[in-house]
C-alpha cells in the first residue's frame, strides 16, 4: 500500500515538473543569481574555501547555502535535475511517512496538499531551502522508526546527516526540534536520539567550517535590525490566496498580472510568491476542526496555530522591541520562514481529515456536507461579481502614485477571478458528493485529481522556466578582454509596477529578465563565462563584514569617488545602466540595449595592478578610517595604500613583484627588495588568510579596508598567501 501511495504521489508531481523533465531552465531568484554560478563553479573551483570570482573572494565550501558538502552532482545544468528529484524525494516520503498510520487516499492527499503547496513550490526557487525542506518526511520518519537492529540505526543516521547538509540552517534546526518532539511522543526518542546525534558528530567537522566563516561575516557580525528581520513576515491578506491564488500578482509577468501587492510585502518583493494551502485541503481541515473539535491531533494543530503566529510576527504589536533586547536571534529574518510549517501542519490534518471523513458517522457526515454546500453556493455566487471583487482589491491595496496603470496590472488577474471561483464551486460540489459517498473508488480518484489540478494550476505561476539560449553576449566578452574584476551595477531590480516600464522586452513576460541577466552579467551569472567580480551584492550575508563596510559605502557614493575606489582596489571595468555623463577615470568601450534595461561597459583608466607594492602606505586603525583616508583629495591611489595596524618601519622601501599562480584558496609570488616592505594583494582579508616564506610566517594586515596587506622580507622570497 505505501508503494502504492508513493507512486501515486509521484505521477501527481508530473505536471509540474514537465517543463524541467522538457529541458527548459528555472531562472527566478536565488536559482539564477547564486545556486547556478555556485555549481557551475565546481568542476573548476571543487572543495575549495574560496570562491574566487565573488567579490575579492569569498565563502564557497563553508557556506551552507551553496550545498557544497550535499552530496549531488554539481554543474549549471545541475539545478535543474536537482529540483526534479527533490521533489520526488519530497512526494515519495510525504507519502510513505502518512501511510504508516493513515490509508492510501489519506496519504496520498496529504502528500500532494504539502508537495504542490504554494510555499513549497515558491522554495524552488532557493535550492538550499527546497533541499531541507525535501528531507523533512524523511527525518520524521526516521525519528518515528522503533529501532530493531542496525539496520535501522544506519537509515536514521543517513537521513538525519544529508539533512544537516541540505542548505538552511533555520530551517534544519527547527526542523530537527520537530523531529525530537514527535519522536518524543511516539516513544521512539530512545532509538533517534542516539542516531541523531551519532549524525550530527559525523558531520561536525563540515559545520565546524561553517561556524569558523560565520565569525566574519556580515550576518554574524552586523545581524539585522528589527525592520530588516521582520520586513519578511506574512501578512494575514495573503491568507486570501487560498481561494485566489495569485491575486497580489506573480513573478511570471513583467507588468500585466506581475507583483502589485506590496502592501501586504512592506514595499519589496516577497519572499514567497505564494502562500495558498489549496481549497480542498482548507476545506477539509475546517472540517475535521468542526467533528472533533480540535480535540484529537492537538500537537499539529498547535503546531500550526504557532508557527502561522511566528510567520506573522511582523504584524503583531511588540514584537520588534523583544528582537532588539535579544542579540542572539540578529542573525536570524524571514520570519515567513516559519510558515512552512505551517503548512506541513495543514497537509497533515488534511490526511487526517480524509481518514476521520471516510468513517465519519451520517449525522456529521451530513453537518459536514451542508457547511460545504453552503460554500459552495457563496462561490458560485460570487463567481459573477469579479469586476467587483477586483475593484474592491484596488482600492485596498494600490497605491495611485504607482507609475503603471492598475487596469493593466490587474486585468490578467480579474480574468481569472470568475473561473477561479467556478473551479472553486465544482470543487465544493465534488466534495459534498465524496463526503457523501466517501467509500466510492470514481469520487476518490475525481478527488485526488481536483486537488493536483487545483494545486498545479497555482504552481505553475509561480514557478517559471524558460529556455535560455547559448550564452552569446557582447558585453560578456568584451569584459572579457579587461584585466581586473568587474563592478557590475546593471539595473536588475526591475519594478514597473510601480516605477513604470523601463527597458526592451520582446513581450510581457519574465522569461525576457533570464536573457537579460545572462546578456548583462547580472550579479554572479558572468561567473559562469569566467568573469570575476568585484563588490557583487552578498546574497545571504555570508560575505565578509569588511566587505560590506565597503559595499555600503559604494551603495551611496558618487560615481567619481566609486572609480577612485575601484582603481584602488585593481578593478578593471564597470557595468553599469546608471552613468549619465562622462566621469573622469571611465572609458565607454560597448553600449548594449538590446535586451533589458540598457547598460554601458566602461574600461577604468589607469588601470592598476592587483598585486603591487605601493610607494607609500597610510597607517589607519579601523576600516571606516580606511575608506575616508583614500578618499582624501591628496592620497593618490596609484601609488598609496590604507593599512591598519601599528608600522613597524618608516617609508615603503622599492619591491619587484612577480605572479607565479593565482588560485582560489592560495596565491604565489616571488618578491625581492633590499629592504623589508608591504606588498598590496586584492583578495578579501579575514584572521583565515596566512602568509609565509619559506617556512615563516608573514604578517598580514587589512589593506584599504578589507583586502590583504602583506609583510615580505627582504632578499629574494616565494610567497604563497593561503585562504
Amino acid at each position: 500500500m505505501r508503494g502504492t501511495s508513493c507512486l501515486i504521489a509521484v505521477c501527481l508531481l508530473i505536471p509540474l515538473l514537465w517543463p524541467l523533465l522538457g529541458g527548459e531552465q528555472l531562472f527566478l531568484r536565488d536559482i539564477g543569481t547564486t545556486h547556478r554560478p555556485a555549481w557551475a563553479a565546481f568542476p573548476e573551483v571543487g572543495f575549495s574555501t574560496i570562491n574566487p570570482a565573488a567579490s575579492f573572494g569569498q565563502p564557497y565550501r563553508s557556506n551552507p547555502n551553496l550545498l557544497i558538502f550535499y552530496p549531488f552532482p554539481k554543474s549549471a545544468r545541475a539545478v535543474e535535475v536537482h529540483v526534479v528529484l527533490h521533489f520526488i524525494l519530497l512526494g515519495v516520503g510525504m507519502a510513505f511517512w502518512l501511510s504508516r498510520d493513515l490509508r492510501m487516499l489519506s496519504a496520498v492527499i496529504g502528500a500532494v496538499a504539502f508537495c504542490l503547496s504554494g510555499y513549497v513550490v515558491s522554495a524552488a526557487t532557493s535550492i538550499n531551502a527546497f533541499t531541507t525542506i525535501a528531507w523533512f518526511p524523511w527525518v520524521f520518519l526516521a525519528a518515528s522508526m522503533k529501532r530493531r537492529g542496525y539496520g535501522p540505526l544506519f537509515l536514521q543516521t543517513g537521513a538525519v546527516a544529508l539533512f544537516s547538509l541540505s542548505g538552511e540552517p533555520v530551517l534544519i534546526a527547527a526542523g530537527l526540534v520537530l523531529a525530537t518532539l514527535l519522536a518524543w511522543r511516539a516513544g521512539t526518542i530512545g532509538s533517534f536520539a542516539p542516531a541523531a546525534i551519532a549524525a550530527l558528530l559525523i558531520t561536525f567537522p563540515l559545520h565546524r567550517e561553517t561556524f569558523v566563516m560565520a565569525r566574519e561575516s556580515s550576518r554574524v557580525m552586523f545581524g539585522y535590525t528589527s525592520e530588516q528581520a521582520l520586513g519578511f513576515s506574512l501578512h494575514p491578506a495573503r491568507l486570501l490566496e487560498t481561494v485566489l491564488p495569485g491575486i497580489f500578482g506573480s513573478p511570471s509577468h513583467i507588468v500585466g498580472g506581475g507583483w502589485w501587492g506590496y502592501e501586504v510585502s512592506r514595499g519589496t518583493r516577497p519572499y514567497v510568491y505564494s502562500t495558498t494551502l489549496g481549497l480542498i485541503p482548507l476545506v477539509l481541515v475546517i472540517t475535521l476542526a468542526f467533528l472533533d473539535r480540535m480535540r484529537n491531533h492537538r500537537g499539529w494543530w498547535a503546531v500550526l496555530f504557532t508557527t502561522c503566529l511566528v510567520s506573522m510576527s511582523g504584524y503583531i504589536p511588540g514584537v520588534s522591541v523583544l528582537w532588539e533586547a535579544i542579540p542572539a536571534i540578529h542573525a536570524i529574518r524571514f520570519p515567513i520562514k516559519a510558515f512552512v510549517f505551517s503548512t506541513l501542519a495543514f497537509a497533515v490534518l488534511t490526511a487526517h481529515a480524509v481518514e476521520r471523513i471516510s468513517n465519519a458517522e451520517k449525522a456529521k457526515t451530513s453537518s459536514a456536507a451542508l457547511l460545504i454546500a453552503l460554500c459552495g453556493l457563496l462561490a458560485f455566487g460570487a463567481a459573477f461579481q469579479h469586476e467587483r471583487i477586483a475593484d474592491v482589491l484596488v482600492r485596498a491595496w494600490w497605491n495611485p502614485a504607482w507609475q503603471s496603470s492598475s487596469s493593466v496590472v490587474f486585468e490578467p488577474i480579474a480574468r481569472t477571478i470568475t473561473p477561479r471561483l467556478l473551479g472553486a464551486a465544482a470543487t465544493l460540489i465534488l466534495l459534498f458528493l465524496w463526503i457523501s459517498r466517501p467509500k466510492h473508488v470514481v469520487l476518490q480518484v475525481l478527488l485526488v485529481a481536483a486537488l493536483a489540478i487545483d494545486l498545479t494550476f497555482a504552481a505553475q505561476t509561480v514557478l517559471p522556466t524558460t529556455r535560455i539560449p547559448p550564452s552569446d553576449s557582447p558585453i560578456v566578452r568584451r569584459a572579457l578582454l579587461i584585466p581586473g574584476r568587474v563592478f557590475e551595477r546593471a539595473s536588475k531590480d526591475l519594478d514597473p509596477v510601480r516605477d513604470g516600464l523601463y527597458g526592451q522586452y520582446p513581450a510581457d513576460d519574465a522569461r525576457w529578465l533570464a536573457v537579460a541577466q545572462q546578456r548583462q552579467a547580472w550579479s554572479l551569472y558572468g561567473a559562469m563565462s569566467g568573469i570575476r567580480y568585484a563588490y557583487d551584492r552578498s546574497p545571504d550575508g555570508s560575505y565578509t563584514w569588511r566587505n560590506k563596510v565597503v559595499q555600503d559605502y559604494l551603495e551611496q557614493a558618487p560615481w567619481p569617488a566609486r572609480v577612485k575606489w575601484l582603481r584602488s582596489a585593481g578593478v578593471g571595468s564597470v557595468i553599469a545602466s546608471d552613468i549619465t555623463g562622462p566621469i573622469p577615470g571611465l572609458r565607454s568601450l560597448l553600449h548594449d540595449e538590446e535586451i533589458g534595461i540598457p547598460v554601458t561597459l566602461y574600461a577604468i583608466e589607469p588601470r592598476l595592478a592587483e598585486l603591487r607594492a605601493p610607494r607609500n602606505i597610510r597607517w589607519v586603525e579601523t576600516p571606516a578610517q580606511g575608506i575616508t583616508t583614500v578618499l582624501l583629495t591628496d592620497f593618490d591611489e596609484k601609488s598609496e595604500v590604507t593599512m591598519e595596524g601599528v608600522p613597524e618601519q618608516k617609508g615603503q622601501p622599492t619591491i619587484a613583484l612577480y605572479e607565479l599562480s593565482n588560485e582560489p584558496d592560495r596565491v604565489t609570488f616571488r618578491s625581492h627588495g633590499a629592504h623589508s616592505g608591504f606588498v598590496f594583494l586584492a583578495r578579501s582579508y579575514t584572521r583565515s588568510v596566512h602568509a609565509a616564506a619559506s617556512g615563516k610566517a608573514l604578517r598580514v594586515v587589512p589593506a584599504n579596508a578589507h583586502l590583504c596587506g602583506i609583510e615580505v622580507p627582504a632578499g629574494n622570497h616565494i610567497i604563497t598567501v593561503t585562504f
